[in-house]
């Protein structure tokens, strides 16, 4: 494992050239059960996604997706998700160029295939959040919640109102975990950050 010093060693590029990148993995990193790829896919590109240890949770970042799992077939556009449980495909063809980020832990056969739709008009409660209050209020939709039928993946988008803190993203009080944020529409750079790892539940 890659010995982290200090925190300005936490951030990870990621990659708009086209094609499947991997950004953080315990080997890069000091994480021990976690992995972020992103997918970068032009206009009438077909990718299979597929991995046979990990559960995958993906999040269409910008621009718009079909996904194909067996018979069934999906619209997704930005900030809608994906949960793919490992040992399954995922045929992913972009309608447009598109990135899509994907978080990945170890697959403990919990889990099953679900699309989630970004949408700020559900009511609060386990998918839908609202955290604190101005000037650190943020909205957050959970992508795979505790709630759902995952492995070891929390995920969530967490949304800010413009020039106000937000706070940190989606994640649970314990010191049994590993976090990663991605931060994107933010005018200076585009990173991801790595938090401080732990074992258990990502």
């Amino acid at each position: 494992m890659k010995q982290i010093d200090h925190p300005s060693q936490w951030k990870y590029s990621s990659p708009e050239e086209e094609g499947f990148h991997e950004i953080i993995t315990p080997e890069n990193s000091a994480c021990k059960i976690t992995w972020i790829y992103r997918l970068n896919l032009s206009e009438n590109v077909e990718y299979l996604l597929r991995n046979d240890e990990l559960e995958l949770n993906g999040v269409v970042i910008n621009g718009a997706v079909k996904t194909g799992y067996g018979s069934e077939i999906f619209d997704l556009v930005s900030f809608d998700s994906f949960y793919l449980p490992a040992k399954e495909n995922l045929i992913i063809t972009a309608k447009e160029a598109s990135s899509i980020f994907i978080a990945g832990s170890i697959y403990e056969n919990k889990g099953r295939f679900f699309t989630r739709k970004y949408d700020l008009s559900l009511p609060l409660g386990d998918i839908h959040q609202i955290h604190g209050k101005p000037p650190y209020q943020r909205e957050v939709i959970m992508t795979l919640a505790q709630e759902d039928e995952g492995s070891r993946l929390i995920c969530g988008i967490t949304r800010g109102e413009p020039g106000l803190w937000t706070s940190w993203p989606p994640h649970q009080h314990t010191n049994d975990l590993e976090e990663v944020y991605y931060y994107f529409d933010i005018p200076a750079s585009v990173s991801i950050s790595l938090c401080q790892p732990q074992n258990g539940r990502v």
